[in-house]
């Protein structure tokens, strides 16, 4: 059973995601890099992401924090 801190940061992550990763595709898509220039590295760095719109996927790797002790990484796959 996960504790409340681990929930908490849970719902966290899943809010930012919400709100960074359409962005990042929406950048692929277009031919930009996916780090979006508003989110210092520091904080969140795109590692890598792909996007094929011939079958309407794209697939994200995240790094939180990528120079802390307790840095975190994701990967998320959305359907476009």
């Amino acid at each position: 059973m996960p504790s409340s801190a681990e929930l908490r940061r849970s719902r966290r992550i899943h809010r930012w995601m919400g709100i960074i990763l359409p962005g990042v595709i929406r950048r692929m898509i277009n031919g930009r890099a996916p780090q979006p220039g508003w989110l210092p590295r520091r904080q969140l760095t795109v590692v890598s992401g792909d996007v094929d719109l011939d079958e309407g996927i794209g697939a994200v790797w995240l790094v939180w924090r990528p120079r802390a002790a307790n840095a975190e990484t994701h990967t998320a796959l959305m359907e476009l």
